[in-house]
């Protein structure tokens, strides 16, 4: 769902943008159906990728030491009016690597020609050498970063060196050497002063966090993301809809990009809004340090308006370095719930420990290294949850209410006569309690609790149990990482995690048959990602780094369907030639009856999803003059495919019969008759009173097994042909994301840089193996495709001229329609351009204020397109109508099997739910709701809609 973000500060003229931005993302546009959309359009919400934009413009002045911000009366006017509008970097590093450039000058302050500057890594000891241009100027890009030292030699001069330049990920350094007159052989020890410190080449915002730094930290799952919210500009999320994740510079909280070793490693499902920011964990122990560009992405970071989170792994050096540890809690330390002790029950176990070790090293001194980490955590926990159990009296077909008096009356359906006026039958079958039911909560344990919300303490009584619900995780990553010669460098690494976890808490699924619960939630997880990277020097002034990502993330969300929990409690009565038929008494509203495994649409509903990330990454670095111009391009392949059992509401893939999901009609048609007198002023004894009424009916019909509804979610395919039952609802989709950018790094002068360029990016509609894809379309227009513009133009029209626009809808699948869900946006063009000043003056009051280059005013510009994640642009399409839709037959009557039980009077009609509704276990199976299901989901007609869905259906 295309969005506009702006920064803080910015929002006054976010009306205008957004209308502007509403009418040309409409353009063109098919809109596809959508699981809450049914024909309904939102303006501004097409199925498109890249739709949103984020205009950043910020104004910065950096002294080192501090930071400072200009506020209150303008400063520099003329030159600050420039600056104020520029916000975007202007590095030739990658989101792998840093920058080191500057200027060699003599004593006079001459630029030296062909100096020679030697930067070599201390950890590898590889080296790489550049000669000092017409200007003085030399540039290092695509270093990897680390510790370095830095040297200079000229014939003629002394040699200048730097021990140590730390060089940080996505970050640029500055480093003038002022050489002195002698030989070679004589050497002066040269500060990095606070230049090398401040960003003097472009506008990032945003700071690094080194390894030494995240083992420092407290970090409770040991994942170095858990730090990303410290850093200035980015607002935690709340984990809840709609804050789930961080938000960065005020971007939506999906958009945030995350690169391990140049690859693009987030969750493309859900961007971030579960429970994991990256598809692979951060390691504390497997990180070297990341970097977080807060606002104003480079060019070649231009896939999203968020966070761009660079990440570099750790690798070996020349030196065996490793660590090993485990942390452990345990229960004995903590205090029980007050709930739990309440009812004198034992804390949950906790048994939590997590442990593991790295090792690096040299395989081949000074040319090949390794890297190898380990963590594993098992957690054998418990979780608490509470269920409303039916009351032993209510097992026996015994209904109890308090009378307006207070007095507890008890109405035994099978012999009571207290309904209706006070003397008529309140079964008039005379059955009492479905013996199908009946069978099923006596499978359900005892409740004890009263005070569990929605127990009544008459009917119901809740039941506090505790499962073990475990966690084991698995974390793996090894790297490995050659210098292939002086101007060639590999690595590799491989990275798998393993998650077997069992899911507790309240909205989980149990299976509590007998009182003994068990957790039968499962959330199992495998995530792993292959990279490789060659970079190096093509000539003295030509650089290229490669990147190549296979990344893949497998999740499921497995509980038992309702078919399979009917299995397991083989209940008579409720088998059918399609299968079990999962009985559910009393849970389709607010839960009134908790069945022995839960079989309502929210906890045994399943999904999995299989997405991969096929990514190919190219930068080139040339050096000429003073321009370091860099181009690159990002190839990304995306399948996704994704099962599931449910649309979010209405039935599962499996049958299942509900006694009390249709309140509005089955249960409100129960008549009075069936029902105790209701209480007044002068009836206050022997009476149901009038806030007890819904309660009644829901239990009655629950009790006796009144089936209103027997329903199932079908499936279809490409072709709208109806799938058999109990097929789910799945999609194997794949999409490509392009980008290429190119820009120019201009060193002016070396106080004064300008940085511009370009990226390009657009995103394709996704493609369903199958074809199991469809278009809204205007039946009464030759079932034309219905666009945004389209449908509002119409509807505009019909509005002057005082009539209604309201068309009948159709769902095309893509197969017959020849053309994509939506079109592609090929305009996403973005324009980048920043400056970076180094003042330098050496006396009088600016000197005082600025120092002499210790201050850094920076600015720029960028125009950022949103990308769209396959949680919106494949799964929630797939959840529209067209190829599932949710089925029922309401209120069969007692004779619909053919032969039904005693007392049966169809005649009465849904008038009598009592006398006329058919109970489950006495009139039969309900194996007759299978064909009447199956007619169901046939198309008349569908020669005449050419495959189509029945338009309005």
């Amino acid at each position: 769902m295309p969005s506009l973000s702006l920064p803080p500060g910015r929002n006054a003229p976010a009306g205008r943008l957004l209308r502007k931005w509403c009418n040309r993302s409409l353009a063109g546009d098919v809109v596809s159906g959508g699981a809450n959309e049914g024909g309904i359009f939102r303006p501004c919400t097409p199925a498109r990728p890249l739709s949103s934009f984020l205009v950043s413009q910020s104004f910065k002045i950096e002294r080192s030491g501090s930071v400072k911000k200009l506020r209150g009366i303008v400063f520099f006017a003329g030159a600050f009016l420039i600056l104020s509008n520029l916000s975007q970097p202007a590095r030739a590093q990658t989101a792998t690597s840093g920058t080191v450039i500057g200027t060699v000058t003599d004593p006079s302050g001459a630029a030296v020609l062909d100096a020679a500057v030697v930067l070599r890594n201390k950890s590898t000891n590889s080296q790489a050498t550049q000669n000092t241009n017409g200007a003085g100027q030399y540039t290092f890009v695509n270093v990897v970063p680390g510790e370095y030292q830095v040297t200079v030699k000229k014939d003629g001069f002394r040699t200048s060196d730097v021990a140590t330049l730390t060089v940080d990920v996505a970050k640029s350094y500055s480093l003038d050497f002022k050489l002195e007159l002698g030989s070679m052989g004589q050497q002066v020890q040269v500060e990095a002063t606070a230049q090398a410190e401040l960003q003097t080449n472009d506008a990032q915002i945003g700071s690094e966090v080194t390894s030494d730094v995240m083992t420092q930290l407290p970090t409770l799952r040991r994942n170095a993301a858990a730090l990303l919210t410290l850093q200035p500009g980015v607002t935690p999320g709340t984990g809840t809809f709609p804050r789930v994740g961080m938000r960065v510079a005020g971007a939506i909280d999906d958009q945030n990009t995350f690169t391990l070793d140049g690859i693009d490693v987030t969750d493309n499902i859900v961007g971030g809004l579960g429970a994991d920011i990256a598809v692979i964990p951060l390691g504390v122990d497997s990180v070297e340090e990341f970097r977080v560009g807060v606002n104003n992405p480079n060019a070649s970071f231009g896939r999203a308006s968020g966070g761009q989170i660079a990440v570099v792994g750790k690798s070996g050096t020349n030196n065996f370095h490793g660590s090993t540890y485990w942390y452990h809690q345990n229960d004995y330390l903590n205090a029980n719930e007050w709930e739990l002790n309440r009812i004198h029950q034992a804390r949950p176990v906790i048994r939590d420990n997590r442990f593991g070790g790295a090792v690096g090293g040299p395989i081949w001194n000074n040319k090949t290294f390794f890297f190898f980490n380990y963590e594993g955590r098992r957690f054998p926990q418990q979780s608490s949850f509470t269920r409303l159990m039916p009351s032993t009296l209510l097992k026996q077909g015994i209904l109890q209410f308090k009378d307006a008096s207070g007095n507890t009356i008890q109405y035994n359906l099978a012999t009571s006569t207290l309904c209706g006026s006070g003397t008529t039958a309140c079964d008039p079958r005379g059955l009492g309690i479905s013996p199908s039911v009946a069978a099923l909560w006596a499978l359900d344990p005892a409740g004890t609790d009263p005070s569990v919300a929605g127990a009544d303490g008459l009917n119901t009584l809740g039941f506090h149990g505790t499962a073990l619900t475990p966690l084991s995780t698995n974390f793996y990553t090894s790297r490995f990482d050659h210098q292939i010669n002086s101007k060639w460098r590999f690595n590799g690494s491989y990275t798998y995690y393993q998650t077997k976890q069992v899911s507790g808490g309240q909205n989980a699924q149990y299976d509590i048959r007998g009182g003994a619960a068990k957790a039968t939630s499962k959330a199992p997880t495998d995530r792993d990602a292959i990279i490789a990277g060659l970079t190096g020097q093509v000539t003295p002034h030509l650089y290229n780094s490669f990147h190549f990502g296979w990344v893949r993330a497998r999740q499921s969300f497995n509980r038992l369907a309702p078919s399979a929990a009917a299995a397991l409690e083989n209940i008579a009565g409720t088998n059918s030639s399609a299968g079990p038929i999962a009985l559910a008494p009393g849970q389709a509203q607010t839960n009134l009856v908790d069945a022995p495994i839960e079989v309502d649409t929210q906890r045994a509903r399943f999904q999995n999803s299989t997405g991969r990330n096929i990514q190919y990454v190219d930068d080139v670095s040339w050096i000429k003059s003073k321009h370091t111009l860099q181009f690159g391009g990002n190839f990304r392949h995306i399948p996704t495919i994704h099962i599931r059992n449910d649309k979010v509401v209405g039935s599962l893939a499996s049958l299942e019969a509900l006694s009390d999901a249709d309140v509005s009609t089955f249960l409100s048609a129960i008549p009075s008759s069936e029902r105790p007198p209701t209480c007044s002023v002068t009836l206050t004894t022997g009476c149901l009173q009038s806030g007890d009424a819904q309660r009644w009916d829901r239990l009655y019909a629950s009790t006796l097994g009144l089936v209103d509804n027997i329903g199932i979610l079908t499936t279809r395919d490409g072709s709208l042909k109806a799938l058999p039952f109990g097929t789910p609802l799945a999609n194997d989709t794949t999409l490509n994301a392009v980008e290429f950018y190119g820009q120019d790094v201009f060193r002016i002068t070396p106080n004064l840089t300008l940085t511009y360029g370009l990226s390009y990016g657009w995103q394709t509609a996704p493609k369903e193996r199958l074809n199991r894809q469809t278009l809204v379309v205007d039946t009464s227009n030759n079932n034309q495709s219905l666009t945004g513009p389209g449908y509002i133009a119409a509807k505009e029209a019909a509005a002057l001229q005082g009539k209604m626009y309201n068309p009948t809808l159709g769902f095309d699948p893509v197969k017959s329609a020849g053309r994509n869900v939506f079109n592609i946006d090929w305009g996403d063009v973005a324009p980048r351009a920043s400056v970076a000043w180094t003042p330098t003056f050496d006396s009088g009051f600016l000197h005082r204020m600025t120092g002499n280059r210790k201050t850094v005013i920076r600015g720029g510009f960028g125009l950022v397109y949103d990308r769209i994640n396959t949680v919106q642009s494949v799964i929630i399409p797939m959840l529209g109508v067209g190829f599932a839709q949710t089925i029922s037959v309401g209120a069969p009557l007692c004779n619909a099997s053919g032969t039904p039980g005693a007392g049966c009077n169809a005649a009465a009609g849904t008038g009598s739910p009592g006398a006329a509704s058919f109970r489950v276990g006495v009139d039969g199976s309900p194996c007759c709701a299978e064909h009447t299901v199956r007619r169901a989901v046939q198309f008349p007609g569908r020669s005449k809609y050419q495959g189509r869905a029945k338009p309005g259906r």
